[in-house]
């Protein structure tokens, strides 16, 4: 039965209009209830509700996640998707890209665009609902003079984290027509970045001369602040190392907005909306291996691909690794290199899974083990037996701490 639905608003421009009544369409056609579409999309109800009532502009995925669950035409809905974000008219708040106003730049900071953000990631798989709250905490702008957007997303090594902050800061660029700033922060490492060199890293970027840098970290973080008021720039910060590494490389410009990630919680940065992974479903793992490898190779091989699952124990990297080797090869694994650890036989040091080789062999060899490990995180089995605490920095295999 059709929604009875409530008339668009006014303002809204030809495509958005177009897009707002062709997403109605598809869901009347789908006879799901919003909750339901919610449920089956993994976005929330009241982020469709907004979006079918032309409060904000829908985002990418939704659309494409809506488009495939109807069976739509996905081509024509980002079409109209590109033509309002272009002219985003009569939204309300953050609902979709804002007119571009800039303020006077100040002497010697006349800058164009900044684009630093790494290459998305085509295959992110099962991050659908992270993505949209991301997107939606970025883009809802400062809720007073000096505030501004923080996120910060946490979690132990593998979890996917950058990738996470990577795909959602591109879904938002638009709404920052100044630019994105990006920069990893390697609090993993021995000897993080410092804050002085990220924001002379910044200012240059910024286009401030060299000459006009200055020395002092305090002022670096007040002539960035400087050049960002009026402007409305993304600031990503990957792989902080803790608070205080991080607060001079946040802005005051309410246009602005500010994506962390970290191992850490960060606790110490007031105000920021906090996004804890967790390992993939089962479900999700299942479609990242199947990105990986393609459907038909995964089709084929339902015993191997099942059993790197539950081997890798939803850990986004580990799959990404396990489904790699499997890709390389020209047919499935052979029986002796499929996973023993599922069985026992072997133990862990014969896991395909370069994550699980700083185990001790004498640990149980159980899915129960597997799937209690965290990275940067002593846990227990329910047999008991402990298991290590690991980690990664650029250019090493994954170790005991």
């Amino acid at each position: 039965m059709p929604t009875n639905w409530a008339p668009l608003p006014a303002g809204l421009s030809d495509p958005a209009r177009r897009l707002a009544e062709e997403l109605r369409a598809m869901k009347d056609a789908s006879g799901l209830t919003l909750a339901q579409l919610g449920t089956k999309t993994h976005y929330a109800r009241s982020s469709w509700e907004r979006w079918l009532n032309g409060k904000r502009l829908v985002t990418r995925s939704a659309a494409l996640s809506l488009a495939a669950l109807v069976g739509g035409e996905p081509a024509w809905l980002l079409e109209q998707l590109e033509l309002a974000a272009a002219d985003p008219q009569g939204f309300d708040g953050a609902g979709a890209p804002p007119p571009t106003v800039r303020a006077p730049h100040p002497a010697g900071t006349a800058f164009a665009p900044i684009a630093q953000l790494p290459a998305d990631i085509a295959d992110v798989t099962g991050r659908e609902p992270e993505t949209a709250q991301l997107v939606e905490v970025l883009t809802r702008g400062g809720d007073g003079p000096g505030r501004l957007p923080v996120a910060v997303v946490t979690g132990g090594g593998g979890l996917g984290k950058t990738t996470l902050a990577v795909h959602a800061a591109h879904q938002a660029a638009a709404w920052f027509p100044d630019g994105q700033l990006y920069v990893d922060l390697r609090g993993a490492d021995p000897a993080p970045r410092e804050a002085s060199d990220v924001l002379a890293s910044f200012l240059r970027a910024l286009a401030v001369p060299e000459h006009d840098i200055p020395q002092a970290v305090d002022d670096r973080a007040a002539r960035y602040r400087t050049v960002l008021t009026g402007r409305k720039a993304l600031i990503v910060l990957d792989n902080a190392h803790d608070a205080a590494q991080i607060r001079p490389l946040i802005p005051a410009a309410p246009g602005c907005a500010v994506l962390v990630t970290s191992r850490r919680r960060l606790s110490g940065v007031a105000g920021a909306h906090r996004l804890d992974l967790d390992l993939l479903a089962a479900p999700d793992a299942l479609a990242l291996i199947e990105s990986v490898i393609g459907p038909e190779r995964a089709a084929a091989e339902l015993g191997a691909v099942a059993a790197i699952v539950e081997c890798c124990a939803g850990l986004p990297l580990a799959l990404r690794i396990a489904g790699a080797r499997l890709a390389d090869r020209s047919t499935g694994p052979s029986p002796r290199s499929r996973p023993a650890c599922l069985t026992g036989a072997g133990g862990w040091t014969s896991c395909p899974c370069p994550i699980w080789r700083s185990v001790p062999a004498s640990t149980p060899a159980t899915p129960h083990c597997l799937s209690r490990i965290r990275l940067r995180q002593a846990s227990r089995c329910r047999s008991g037996a402990r298991v290590p605490d690991c980690r990664v920095g650029p250019g090493r295999r994954f170790r005991r701490r």
